[in-house]
């Protein structure tokens, strides 16, 4: 999925609940840093700052397989990262964070997430693959926790639209109250159709 595409879905979406989501001139940031990509705005008064990735799944080259480590690995390379972009806007931490993830690709989904950020594979809760022992999952576990709110959103490209979405609350953060209106305000609306029965089932806290 192309970035602009993403970001452009993203957007939208914002504005439709009633953002305003504004693209961040980076000529304010020191050389060689990069910002999260909007700072949202309500009523004319900054809310959340907003940053959104959007990665691929790739085959293994050897194995030509999927792979939980491989996959684990490479969003919370995302995560980490984006760390430092809301760092570099926000470095007193002053706003809620709010990480975007877009994908198109259906192995690549909301459970692959959760099972990154808590580290384990799990289903109908038998742990099949522990990661906590893996390094870059324990240089990776602040950034996890730094973060307020991430959002999963799995994109139909064909129809440029977002299909589902799954809300992931960090309840640790010292921002969660303003997180938790956040949260209420961008739960998809009836007429999205965004199977706003599975997030209802699905949003999460940390």
């Amino acid at each position: 999925m192309r970035e602009s595409l993403a970001l452009e879905l993203i957007e939208n979406y914002l504005k439709n609940h009633k953002y305003h989501p504004a693209r961040i001139e980076t000529k304010r940031l020191q050389s060689g840093e990069k910002s999260p990509d909007f700072e949202v705005k309500k009523t004319g008064k900054s809310k959340f700052y907003c940053e959104v990735k959007t990665p691929k799944q790739k085959l293994n080259d050897k194995t030509q397989m999927f792979h939980w480590t491989t996959t684990a690995s490479k969003l919370r390379a995302f995560i980490h990262t984006a760390v430092k972009q809301f760092n570099a806007c926000d470095p007193k931490h002053s706003y809620p964070w709010v990480l975007i993830f877009t994908s198109d690709h259906f192995q690549l989904n909301w459970s692959n997430f959760a099972h990154c950020i808590r580290g384990v594979v799990a289903y109908n809760f038998q742990i099949i693959k522990d990661m906590r022992n893996q390094r870059f999952i324990e240089e990776t576990n602040e950034d996890v926790r730094t973060i307020d709110l991430f959002i999963w959103c799995q994109v139909n490209v064909k129809d440029e639209k977002i299909y589902q979405m799954v809300h992931f609350l960090n309840k640790d953060s010292e921002l969660f109250v303003e997180i938790k209106l956040i949260n209420k305000n961008l739960i998809p609306y009836a007429s999205e159709n965004i199977m706003d029965k599975n997030l209802r089932k699905y949003c999460q806290t940390l």
